[in-house]
C-alpha cells in the first residue's frame, strides 16, 4: 500500500490537498522590505536624566540627532528658537544642525538618546517633529540601558539591533510631513521589491492580470510596469513568471510532490506548458 505523503516542517504553506487535515495559522511577511543599507541608524550614547531642580541647558548645535522621550512630568525646550513642550511619552527628534535649549524643571524624568544616520536625511528642513510615543519605544530604551549594563560580548550587538527597531517604531509615529522627501523615496524604493514579491507569492495558484498585480502593489498599471523594470529589470508578468517557477522549483526538491500537483498549484495552464518552461528556465525536466 502507497504510503501518504508526511507533513512537512520547513514552513511551506500547506497548498496541497492533504493540507487541511491540520488547523493553521500563517503569519505573514508584511509588505516592505527590511533594513537597507542607505537607511541604518547606529547607537551612539544615552543619557537618562531626573530633574532634582530647575535648570536651564545653554543652546547648543546639534552634530548628530537626538531623540528625546519623556518618562514623567513635562519636558520643555526650544529648537532653532521655537518653543516646544513635551509630555509624559511624547518624543521629539532634533536633527544634526538644528540648535537646541533645554528648560528643565522638575519634576522631570526623560531619555537623551543620540544617534547617526548614514544616506538619506530623516527629517524635511526646518521640521521639528514632536508625537506621543508608541509604548514599546520606553521599553527599548530600557534594554539599551540592560544591555550597556551587562557588557558582554554580544551586547553592543544587541543595542544595534534594538536601536534599529526604535528607529522604525519611531519613523513609523512621526508626522508624515516631518520626512524628508528624499527619505520617503529611499523607502518606496526598498519597500517596492518586497511588495512585487508577495502579491506575485499571493497570487501563484491563480489566474492573475496586471491590473490585479498593480492594485496589490498600490499602482497603477503603467507605474507598475516602470517600478518593475526600473528597480527589477523585468515586466510584471514575467517577475510572476519568475516567481511560479521559483516556488515550484522548490516544491519539487522539498520531495513528496508530482509534478502534476506542482504545476496545478503554482498556476501553470497545463503540465506539458510546467514541463516545458520549466526545462527553459532550469535546463532539465521536472521531476517529483
Amino acid at each position: 500500500m502507497k504510503r501518504p505523503p508526511q507533513a512537512r516542517t520547513d514552513g511551506d504553506a500547506p497548498i496541497l490537498p492533504w493540507a487541511g487535515a491540520v488547523r493553521w495559522r500563517q503569519v505573514a511577511r508584511a509588505a516592505g522590505s527590511g533594513l537597507g543599507p542607505e537607511i541604518r541608524p547606529s547607537f551612539r550614547w544615552m543619557g537618562a536624566i531626573d530633574v532634582a531642580e530647575s535648570y536651564d541647558y545653554p543652546e547648543h548645535r546639534h552634530t548628530a540627532y537626538e531623540l528625546i522621550a519623556v518618562r514623567r512630568g513635562s519636558y520643555r525646550c526650544r529648537v532653532d528658537g521655537n518653543p516646544l513642550a513635551l509630555s509624559e511619552a511624547g518624543l521629539l527628534v532634533v536633527a544634526p544642525g538644528q540648535y537646541h535649549a533645554d528648560i528643565l524643571r522638575p519634576p522631570l524624568s526623560y531619555v537623551g538618546l543620540s544617534f547617526a544616520l548614514d544616506g538619506a536625511p530623516l527629517l524635511a528642513p526646518g521640521a521639528v517633529p514632536v508625537t506621543q510615543g508608541d509604548t514599546r519605544v520606553l521599553a527599548i530604551l530600557d534594554g539599551l540601558e540592560a544591555e550597556a549594563a551587562r557588557g558582554d560580548r554580544v551586547a553592543a550587538r544587541v543595542q544595534d539591533a534594538l536601536m534599529q527597531e526604535l528607529f522604525w517604531l519611531l519613523v513609523r509615529g512621526l508626522p508624515a510631513a516631518s520626512l524628508a522627501p528624499a527619505f520617503v523615496a529611499r523607502l518606496d524604493d526598498e519597500g517596492f521589491a518586497a511588495r512585487f514579491a508577495r502579491a506575485c507569492d499571493e497570487r501563484l495558484s491563480r489566474p492573475t492580470t496586471l491590473a490585479d498585480l498593480a492594485t496589490a502593489c498600490g499602482l497603477s498599471s503603467s507605474g507598475l510596469v516602470t517600478a518593475c523594470r526600473r528597480q527589477l529589470g523585468t515586466t510584471p508578468m514575467a517577475g510572476l513568471a519568475e516567481a511560479r517557477l521559483r516556488r515550484a522549483d522548490e516544491l519539487l526538491r522539498g520531495g513528496g510532490h508530482t509534478v502534476k500537483d506542482v504545476a496545478n498549484a503554482c498556476g501553470f495552464a497545463s503540465q506539458s506548458h510546467f514541463s516545458r518552461v520549466y526545462r527553459a528556465r532550469f535546463g532539465h525536466p521536472p521531476s517529483g
